[in-house]
């Protein structure tokens, strides 16, 4: 009995080292329009047929650097999927919008290792977001566009190490300011840019340190 103890008490001492980690996380994106935005959907959606769909599936690829048992340094492909898909209806005429966003995100983290494996973690830094925006309609109209931009981001979460080498993570991270605003998505006139939002992911994933 006193040697798997030993085992997994060095295995958390081991998992609390510095060194290099790799991993990948998967969940769901949910986003809320910002601002003025939200107050024109609503007028739009008072006079016409509307639906929107603010969630999606989300991914991430990361990897990072552990300088001692309480701080590193990461860098992470995002893709949050969606951000945004409006859909309006006039008559006959469908219309919808659909925006997509990836980037990479710069953070610092912040550990808290807890007793049987279990850490806890905190992490600021920023997003260099891509937007793509679409708008179609039935009538046969098609415009596009891309937007990028550096804004905040900051997440938390919980990890619990299986070994020395893999270990588990449930993490919430919020992204802000993701595109830019236009109401001229919802008529199709005048330039289409990217749709403002905030985007909080919720992800299970899994990391090796090496």
């Amino acid at each position: 009995m006193v040697v798997p103890v030993l085992a997994l008490a060095s295995g958390q001492s081991l998992a609390a080292e510095p060194g290099l980690y790799l991993g990948a996380n998967y969940g769901k994106t949910s986003s809320n329009v910002k601002g003025s935005q939200v107050a024109n959907y609503a007028d739009v959606c008072a006079v016409i047929n509307c639906s929107t769909d603010d969630s999606d599936k989300a991914f991430s690829l990361f990897g990072g650097y552990r300088f001692h048992r309480h701080l590193a340094a990461e860098i992470a492909y995002v893709n949050l999927g969606d951000t945004a898909v409006i859909g309006t209806r006039s008559g006959s005429v469908i219309t919808t919008t659909r925006q997509e966003t990836n980037g990479l995100r710069l953070a610092v983290v912040g550990l808290l290792p807890l007793d049987r494996g279990f850490t806890l973690f905190g992490k600021a830094g920023f997003y260099r977001w891509s937007s793509d925006v679409s708008f179609n309609n039935t009538d046969g109209a098609s415009l596009s566009a891309s937007e990028n931009g550096f804004k905040p981001s900051f997440g938390l979460g919980a990890e619990y190490s299986l070994n020395r080498n893999v270990s588990l993570q449930l993490a919430w991270d919020r992204y802000t300011a993701l595109g830019k605003s236009s109401g001229a998505l919802q008529s199709g006139t005048g330039p289409v840019k990217t749709i403002d939002v905030d985007a909080d992911l919720l992800s299970f994933g899994v990391s090796y340190r090496f």
